[in-house]
């Protein structure tokens, strides 16, 4: 899209949508179909062209619609499927089980033309280091307070809370952090030093630390920054509190 449509502009014109639609200023309705409208607004040289036609998009369609079409304008349209449905998902479609597609499916990039070649028995792709890839979490489960009358204690460990982001850092030659939904975090910390001369995969958490674990606020300084200036790794140094190892150098450690 040409033109960045801020909140500010979507609001302005939402407002002159109800305000004709009080004056019962409103067109047919009509069926909204995405394609044409994206081709339409990416072919609006400039920014009233652009409003005019939203303006008149949304006296055309439904309440949904419009809504739909805001949230995919501003940025902010999320499509709530977990990662467990979408591997269910894939294990139906192909001959790969779910436990397969959960450790390698991180190595594919989109249109995922190979990972559906390899979902019906193809070969794995050679540009696909297995080593290097993001592995998912052990997260938490919620229970209900009845429920930790029958618990056995002794059974289990606990860990604290701490206040701040689940990782999981790859120590090799061309070392990673990931954050807990598979995204490589890397340059954002560089103080971590995860460029090593072996091998290991742990799992845990990055705070910020000076005398005491600062709070969140202060860790959020540092999560999405590719550029990280000597001032900010001074003000709010990381640090990282290991929970798991899940692989030793050739050895995998989750079963143990």
């Amino acid at each position: 899209m040409i033109y960045l449509i801020t909140l500010m502009n979507m609001l302005v014109i939402l407002l002159r949508h109800f305000r004709c639609y009080g004056q019962k200023i409103i067109l047919k309705k009509k069926k909204l179909n995405l394609p044409f409208f994206i081709r339409n607004i990416q072919k609006k040289k400039n920014k009233k062209l652009l409003i005019k036609y939203l303006e008149d998009t949304f006296n055309q369609i439904s309440s949904n619609e419009i809504y739909s079409i805001v949230k995919i304008l501003i940025g902010g349209l999320r499509v709530g499927v977990s990662n467990g449905i979408i591997r269910e998902f894939l294990s139906q479609t192909g001959l790969r089980d779910k436990f397969e597609i959960d450790e390698l499916w991180h190595g594919f990039s989109p249109p995922y033309i190979e990972l559906f070649e390899w979902l019906k028995g193809g070969k794995l792709s050679l540009n696909i280091n297995k080593r290097e890839l993001f592995h998912s979490f052990m997260l938490a489960n919620s229970l209900e307070e009845k429920s930790l009358e029958s618990l056995k204690t002794k059974d289990f460990f606990s860990e604290f809370k701490w206040d701040g982001i689940r990782a999981q850092i790859i120590f090799s030659k061309s070392g990673k952090i990931y954050s807990r939904n598979g995204d490589n975090i890397t340059k954002s910390f560089p103080d971590l030093n995860v460029n090593q001369n072996f091998f290991a995969v742990i799992d845990g958490e990055l705070v910020i630390k000076k005398d005491s674990i600062q709070s969140f606020n202060n860790l959020q300084k540092r999560i999405g920054r590719k550029n990280v200036d000597k001032k900010i790794l001074e003000k709010f140094p990381i640090h990282f509190i290991a929970y798991d190892i899940l692989f030793e150098s050739n050895t995998d450690l989750r079963n143990q």
